[in-house]
C-alpha cells in the first residue's frame, strides 16, 4: 500500500490562511492608527525672532518642506525662511534669505520638481524700487542653485503669489505688478530653470481692462500649466464690478486668448484658484458677490481650453450668509483627481457669523455629489488649505476656535463617498493662537503646517506635523 505525505495539503491549506491573516492584521492596523500624530517638529529661529508658516509641499519618499517668514527683533524686517525634514522628521536643513535692502522679504508659495529641486517664490523689498518678484531655486541639499527678482515697470508693488513647475523643469510665476500707467497688471514670467534667466515676462492690464484689483491670498493657486507648456492663469480685473480673469499663454508666451467673465446680478466675481484636467479642460473656483451685504457663494466654472468658452458654472451657498470667505480671504483650495472629479474647500458662515469647513465634490459633468461642511469647535472653523490623494480622500486644515482666546490646529479627512473619517485638532505647547495655514498629502503621509504662539505675547514659531492618512 502506497502512503502519501499530507505535508503539501497542510502548506497548501496554511500559505493561504497565514497570507489572510497578514492581510487582515494590516488592514486593522491601517484602520487603527488612521489618523494617528507620528510627529511634531517646531522651528524657532532663536529667542529674538518671531516665524510664521506660509507654505508646504512634500515628495513621494515622505521629505517635507515648508517656507514661511522670520523676523528678528534687531533687524529692519522679515527674511525668508526654507526648511526640509525627512519622513521621520528630521530636520535636514534650513535656509534663510535676506534681500539686497535688508527690507522685508515674505514667501508667498513653495513647490518642487521631479528632481527634488525646491522653488519658493515671494516679494522682496528692493533698493529704491520697491516690492519685488523673487524666485529661489534650491537643490534637494540645500544648496541655493540661483535668486532672481523682477522689478516692474511702475517699479512699485510687484508682489508674485502663484508657482508652477512644468515638466521641463521651468519655473511659472504669477502675480500683481504695477505698471507705468498705474495700472496694477496681471505679471506673468517664466524662468529657465538651469540658469534662472528670465524666459518671457508677460503683463496683462496695460489697456486698463485686464488690471488686477487685488493681491491673492497665500494659499491660491491661480496658475496651471499644461503638458505642451500652455500656461493658464486666473484673477481678476480692476474694473467696477471686478470680473473674474481667464487667460491663456503658448510656451513661447504668445497669449492665445484672455476672458472677463461676469456673473448677471453680482456686484463682483473672483478667480482664485484653476487646475486642468487629463483633456486640458480648465476649472476655476472663486467667488461671486452679491448686492446683500456680505452675501458671497463659491464659484466653480468649467472652461474649454481652445478659446477659454465657458461649457458651465455651479454656485454654492449652502443656506449660508458667506460662502468660501470673504472676497478677499477666500481660500481653501481647488483640487482634481484621475477620474475627472473635482474638489473644492473653503468655509462659510451663517447670519450669526459662525463659520464651519466646506468641501464640496463634482463630476466632471457639474452635478454635485456630495457637500460637506463641519464645525468642532467655538463657532469659528476656518479652512485654510485642501489636498486629495491618489484614493480620493480629501484633506482639509485650517484653524479652529475652541474658547474665545484659544485657536487650535484642525485637520480632517474625508473619504471619496463624502464621509467624515478622521477630524484631529492640535493645540500648541502653550494653548494659545494656532494657525493651520498649509497640507500635503503623499502616499504614507498627510503633512500640516502653520504658526504657532511659543508663550509670549507676540513671538510665533512654525510647527509641522504628520498624519498616518
Amino acid at each position: 500500500m502506497r502512503i502519501t505525505s499530507k505535508r503539501p495539503v497542510l502548506r497548501s491549506l496554511t500559505l493561504p490562511f497565514v497570507s489572510g491573516l497578514v492581510l487582515l492584521l494590516a488592514m486593522a492596523y491601517a484602520h487603527a492608527h488612521s489618523g494617528d500624530r507620528h510627529w511634531v517638529r517646531r522651528y524657532d529661529g532663536g529667542l529674538s525672532t518671531t516665524e510664521t508658516a506660509v507654505g508646504i509641499t512634500a515628495d513621494a519618499r515622505g521629505n517635507v518642506y515648508v517656507v514661511g517668514d522670520s523676523t528678528e527683533s534687531t533687524t529692519a524686517g522679515a527674511d525668508i525662511i526654507t526648511v526640509k525634514y525627512s519622513s521621520t522628521g528630521r530636520r535636514s536643513w534650513v535656509r534663510r534669505y535676506n534681500g539686497p535692502s535688508s527690507l522685508d522679504d515674505h514667501a508667498k508659495a513653495i513647490t518642487r520638481d521631479r528632481y527634488g529641486n525646491v522653488f519658493v517664490v515671494g516679494s522682496s523689498e528692493g533698493t529704491a524700487t520697491g516690492s519685488d518678484y523673487l524666485i529661489l531655486k534650491y537643490d534637494r541639499a540645500g544648496r541655493l542653485r540661483w535668486a532672481r527678482r523682477l522689478d516692474g515697470p511702475g517699479h512699485g508693488k510687484d508682489e508674485p503669489n502663484g508657482l508652477v513647475v512644468d515638466r521641463w523643469g521651468y519655473a511659472h510665476v504669477t502675480g500683481i505688478s504695477d505698471g507705468e500707467s498705474g495700472v496694477r497688471n496681471l505679471m506673468t514670467v517664466k524662468y529657465n530653470p538651469t540658469t534662472g534667466r528670465r524666459v518671457w515676462a508677460r503683463p496683462l492690464g496695460t489697456n486698463g481692462h485686464h488690471a488686477a484689483s487685488t493681491a491673492f491670498p497665500a494659499a491660491s493657486r491661480p496658475l496651471v500649466v499644461d503638458p505642451s507648456g500652455n500656461v493658464y492663469v486666473t484673477g481678476s480685473t480692476g474694473t467696477t464690478p471686478p470680473l473674474q480673469v481667464l487667460v491663456k499663454y503658448s510656451r513661447e508666451g504668445r497669449r492665445l486668448w484672455s476672458n472677463a467673465y461676469r456673473m448677471p446680478g453680482s456686484i463682483g466675481i473672483r478667480g482664485w484658484h484653476v487646475t486642468r484636467d487629463r483633456s486640458n479642460r480648465l476649472y476655476v473656483a472663486g467667488t461671486v458677490e452679491w448686492p446683500t451685504a456680505g452675501d458671497t457663494d463659491i464659484v466653480l466654472t468649467k472652461c474649454e481650453p481652445k478659446r477659454g468658452k465657458r461649457l458651465w458654472v455651479r454656485r454654492y451657498n449652502g443656506g449660508s450668509r458667506v460662502a468660501y470667505g470673504m472676497d478677499d480671504e477666500p481660500s481653501a483650495g481647488l483640487a482634481i483627481d484621475h477620474h475627472g472629479n473635482v474638489y473644492v474647500g473653503g468655509f462659510a458662515s451663517n447670519a450669526n457669523g459662525w463659520e464651519r469647513f466646506v468641501a464640496l465634490k463634482y463630476n466632471s459633468h457639474g452635478r454635485r455629489l456630495w457637500a460637506r461642511s463641519y464645525v468642532r469647535g467655538h463657532h469659528c472653523d476656518r479652512a485654510s488649505d485642501l489636498a486629495v490623494d491618489a484614493a480620493h480622500n480629501v484633506y482639509l486644515t485650517g484653524t479652529s476656535l475652541l474658547t474665545y482666546s484659544s485657536y487650535d490646529y484642525q485637520t480632517l479627512r474625508i473619504d471619496a463617498g463624502g464621509r467624515l473619517r478622521w477630524l484631529r485638532r492640535y493645540d500648541g505647547a502653550y494653548h494659545r493662537f494656532d494657525f493651520a495655514s498649509g497640507i500635503a498629502a503623499v502616499p504614507g503621509g498627510v503633512y500640516v503646517t502653520g504658526t504657532t504662539r511659543d508663550g509670549t505675547a507676540t513671538a510665533t514659531n512654525v510647527t509641522t506635523i504628520k498624519y498616518t492618512p
